[in-house]
């Protein structure tokens, strides 16, 4: 018997054993290969791991620093606000509510047709709906009925007198027995929208707004607000106003 190889420990017996040598030796260097081959896959798994963790944690802080511009907006050179002024119109309207009560066959034509004169057209027409009455007298019920609803504007100055005409005009529906009842009130007032259109925002005030608004802003970086820079967009009209304004930043 004699030592081959006293690395690997093995031995040889006799020519046969040769065999059983290379065995041994090729099984030992497969077993080095397989355990190679998971501690170089385990490396790149945790290799992997570490990275995509840092990439997610990148990620998350740009999301972070997109969101503190985004509400902010607010950057090295300029600041962008929008403004919104409120401009006091007096009414100039008193808005009337008529109903005319008719049977449940009556078509809105049928009921427009006494009130001719009147002032009130279809454009005033609001909503129908089904009325339930009862007698007051004996609190029995009635014969259900249509109430047809109108929203009347008119001048303040011809409140009392559109007041007069809706009397009279009730009157004449009674006593010409056309089974309509006509009633009224008087629900509030109103801005019209003529004196709407007749007062524009005033952009010098919108202007001033805008920059106080956009120095808070600044005050929080240290900086100071400059020149206009544009003016984005403008948006309602009186007696609601805005307007979107870019200022420059800087140190002045």
């Amino acid at each position: 018997m004699r030592v081959v190889s006293p690395s690997y420990r093995f031995l040889a017996v006799e020519s046969r054993g040769t065999a059983r040598i290379s065995s041994d030796i090729a099984e030992h260097f497969t077993q080095r290969a397989r355990r190679v081959t998971i501690d170089s896959w385990f490396s790149t798994r945790v290799r992997n791991s570490v990275y995509t963790s840092t990439m997610v944690k990148y990620a998350v802080l740009v999301l972070l620093v997109s969101a503190s511009l985004a509400f902010g907006q607010l950057d090295s050179n300029s600041v962008t606000v929008t403004a919104s002024l409120s401009v006091n119109l007096q009414p100039d309207e008193a808005i009337f509510g008529v109903y005319v009560d008719s049977d449940l066959h009556a078509a809105l034509s049928d009921v427009l047709a006494p009130l001719q004169g009147s002032g009130i057209t279809v454009t005033n027409f609001s909503v129908v709906s089904t009325v339930q009455r009862y007698d007051s007298r004996t609190g029995m019920p009635l014969p259900a009925m249509l109430e047809w609803a109108f929203r009347f504007p008119v001048a303040l100055s011809k409140t009392k007198d559109t007041a007069s005409l809706l009397a009279a005009l009730q009157q004449n529906l009674v006593q010409k027995n056309k089974g309509l009842e006509l009633s009224f009130n008087l629900q509030g007032t109103q801005v019209s929208d003529q004196l709407q259109q007749s007062h524009s925002c005033v952009i010098s005030d919108l202007i001033a707004a805008a920059r106080i608004s956009a120095q808070r802003l600044a005050n929080a970086a240290g900086l100071g607000v400059g020149a206009v820079l544009a003016m984005l967009s403008q948006a309602g009209t009186a007696p609601n106003c805005s307007l979107t304004v870019k200022f420059a930043l800087g140190r002045f």
